[in-house]
C-alpha cells in the first residue's frame, strides 16, 4: 500500500479558503450582466485617423 502523508492544517485551511473564494467569484460572475452599455469613448468618432483604404492602392 502507498505511504500516506499528513498535510499541515494551514495548507488544508488555505485550500478550503481558495475553494470558497472561487465559489464566491463564480456566483458573482453569474449575477453580473453579460455586457454593459458601450461607452462613448469606445465609439469611432468623426475624423478617425486610420484610413479605411489600403495605403498602397
Amino acid at each position: 500500500m502507498a505511504t500516506t502523508y499528513d498535510y499541515p492544517g494551514d495548507l488544508i485551511a488555505a485550500q478550503q479558503e481558495l475553494t470558497q473564494v472561487r465559489a464566491d467569484l463564480t456566483a458573482l460572475y453569474k449575477r453580473l450582466p453579460y455586457s454593459v452599455e458601450p461607452m462613448e469613448a469606445w465609439q469611432r468618432p468623426e475624423g478617425y485617423w486610420l484610413t479605411t483604404s489600403r495605403a498602397w492602392e
